[in-house]
């Protein structure tokens, strides 16, 4: 009769059978070897069925005492070193040996040693940081988990993004919350392009002082930017403000030359306000420093304005786009009269 293991595999049956004569065929050995897997087969499963359950459901009042308990066995080092090392033990052992009862009492005390200390508690917004860097090939600049839906807010190349903890799921879109009504996404973005207004070097920007100057403004501008020019003729009308422009140049090659010409000039407010409100030519040279222009474009780079216009108010809200005159107004007012920068 061949004798085969509780554990023997495919290979050591074979062998088994050649050395003895015996056909590898016969359902009575298969039997036996199917019988000898069961047991390793059906513990293999239960275990992974106990871990599957312990970490990822979330189970009546086990949650926290789970946690707690993950938490305090990856700080003790006395209990934690000890259970790598038996894990790493038992695994290698479990490669070695073909005892059924080595396997029934290692296997499972592994598999747990080596979850509760490899696997988190919960996603955490670090390992979801990291994975979306790596899905959307881009730097993170911050992640912040929403209080919608278990959902992160991921704020990327000017962009906001939404994602699960297992992000099985991109959203590039607006988030509307269901009871307000209100759009969370454009709140979010508000903030995060907010703009510390001391920050601003606004030795770089042309000014402009209306009455008694005590509300402020700031623009980035391109001179060949027809809503800038738009922007500019409602901006006309306000009173009581200074105005900061920033010569922002990014459409075209003659952009550059123009904010040159703006900025050599010996009125500078006049020669923009020539050029964006009447169309008149400009006739300065360029031959004087015009660094300040070359700031302005790493400067605005750096806080990822991408188009113009740009309006940053004295609070540091950032809003792209030429607002019409009430708007402007209406937040001008909110802003409780900000002092003008000297």
């Amino acid at each position: 009769m061949v004798r085969i293991l509780p554990r023997a595999g495919i290979a050591d049956a074979e062998r088994d059978c050649v050395r003895n004569g015996r056909d590898i065929g016969q359902i009575r050995l298969l039997r036996r070897y199917i019988q000898g897997r069961r047991e390793g087969i059906l513990l293999l499963q239960y275990t992974t069925h106990t871990l599957y359950r312990l970490f990822h459901e979330k189970l009546p009042g086990f949650q926290i005492p789970r946690n707690a308990g993950m938490a305090l066995t990856d700080r003790l080092k006395p209990v934690k070193n000890p259970l790598i090392q038996y894990a790493q033990y038992a695994l290698k052992n479990l490669r070695l040996r073909r005892n059924l009862f080595m396997s029934r009492n290692i296997l499972p005390i592994a598999l747990i040693a080596a979850a509760c200390l490899t696997a988190p508690a919960h996603a955490n917004e670090a390992s979801v940081k990291d994975a979306m860097e790596a899905k959307l090939g881009v730097k993170i600049s911050s992640i912040k988990k929403t209080p919608y839906l278990g959902l992160y807010e991921i704020y990327a190349d000017g962009q906001i993004f939404y994602t699960d903890a297992k992000q099985s799921v991109i959203i590039a879109g607006a988030l509307i919350d269901g009871k307000t009504m209100q759009n969370y996404t454009v709140e979010r973005m508000q903030k995060l392009t907010a703009v510390k207004f001391s920050d601003l070097p606004l030795n770089n920007a042309i000014k402009q002082v209306r009455g008694n100057g005590k509300r402020v403004l700031v623009t980035f501008e391109d001179p060949n930017c027809g809503y800038c020019k738009r922007l500019d003729k409602e901006i006309a009308k306000l009173d009581n403000i200074t105005l900061y422009t920033f010569l922002y140049p990014i459409l075209s090659p003659d952009s550059l030359e123009k904010s040159k010409q703006v900025w050599c000039s010996s009125d500078k407010a006049r020669a923009w306000n020539d050029l964006m409100l009447d169309g008149k030519k400009l006739t300065a040279k360029t031959n004087c420093n015009t660094s300040a222009i070359a700031q302005n474009l790493e400067f605005g780079r750096s806080l990822n304005i991408q188009g113009t216009p740009t309006l940053i108010f004295a609070d540091g809200e950032r809003i792209p786009g030429a607002l019409p005159l009430d708007r402007i107004e209406q937040k001008l007012v909110s802003l409780d009269s900000a002092p003008a920068e000297k």
